[in-house]
């Protein structure tokens, strides 16, 4: 346990079943899952009912959300940001930086993730830190080209200076 709650600890389950995972890569928008992944996702609706901090993050930095998303567990992320759709714009407090989801996504080269949160926040790809970066920074300052192609096909400023006058690509 990396001080996971039990959301991360279901969602870290359901990551290990190959079968599981490919069902719940779906999304199941506007459609019923099988029952035997309704019954995964019924535990999650149960814990979301008894109102959980969805912004708790683990050692590894990553809330429930976050985790679901680097699974690719589409339908269980669904989930969780329909319990708290501000949970994707919020501030995580990454590094001391204020990071949101979109920070924490473009940071770790995670292209699934951003993709799914970008169609959630529009203008999403200028979002800004406590210090004034945007996703296109912490991107760049990563090297994660395709996080960084992502960004600009979403309308990312790569002119836009951070709180130190930077510009993501410096």
């Amino acid at each position: 346990n990396e001080g996971d709650s039990c959301l991360h600890l279901l969602v870290q389950t359901l990551s290990k079943d190959e079968s599981i995972v490919k069902e719940l890569q779906k999304g199941f928008l506007g459609t019923t899952p099988p029952p035997f992944i309704d019954g995964k996702l019924e535990m999650i609706r149960i814990i979301l009912s008894r109102g959980p901090d969805l912004y708790i993050a683990n050692r590894k930095g990553d809330t429930a959300l976050g985790a679901a998303l680097r699974h690719k567990l589409d339908a269980v992320a669904e989930l969780l940001y329909q319990a708290d759709p501000n949970q994707v714009a919020g501030f995580m407090g990454g590094m001391g930086r204020g990071d949101t989801l979109l920070h924490k996504m473009a940071s770790n080269g995670e292209t699934h993730g951003l993709e799914w949160a970008l169609r959630k926040i529009n203008g999403g790809a200028n979002a800004c830190n406590s210090a004034q970066q945007t996703p296109l920074h912490l991107a760049c300052s990563q090297g994660h080209m395709m996080v960084i192609m992502q960004l600009i096909e979403a309308g990312a400023d790569v002119n836009f200076a951070d709180r130190l006058g930077l510009t993501p690509l410096f």
